[in-house]
């Protein structure tokens, strides 16, 4: 077996074991841990030296943009997103790089988009509750790896 299909198999894991246990926590408590996050930021930065598919420029530079994109969005809906998401997506950029880091957060967006709307048409929810967004996040992510990865 190939060294970076092994390398690639062990970070996917990791980073969805990652984003299964901040949805689980942000269902249930509405928040996610920084020291979850801190794990997945060494451990995303770890495997950016290992993995030959994504260079550690790439990864910073998808860690920093996601960051960046995801705060400037957090401040233009007035905390519509919270610090805990756009730290975890940032994380995320280390794991997925630059180019794949986008098509999850726009997965993430309209599965999060859609699913808001679905709440709203059946009177589930109003308008100013908040719904967890790291369930969003890690189907984002699943979308994205399953089309792209190998």
């Amino acid at each position: 077996m190939n060294y970076s299909i092994i390398i690639q198999i062990i970070s996917c894991t990791i980073l969805i074991t990652l984003l299964v246990t901040a949805t689980i926590i942000d269902i249930k408590k509405r928040i996610i841990p920084n020291g979850l996050v801190i794990i997945g930021f060494i451990v995303g930065g770890s495997f950016a030296f290992f993995d030959p598919k994504i260079s550690i420029v790439s990864a910073v530079v998808a860690m920093a943009s996601a960051g960046l994109l995801l705060w400037i969005i957090s401040i233009l809906s007035k905390g519509g997103l919270g610090m805990g998401d756009i730290k975890l997506f940032a994380c995320v950029g280390l794991f997925l790089g630059i180019e794949k880091i986008f098509s999850a957060i726009m997965y993430a967006a309209i599965l999060s988009g859609v699913v808001g709307i679905l709440l709203l048409a059946v009177n589930f929810s109003n308008r100013k509750e908040a719904i967890p967004f790291a369930p969003f996040i890690l189907f984002g992510v699943m979308i994205t790896l399953g089309w792209c990865v190998v």
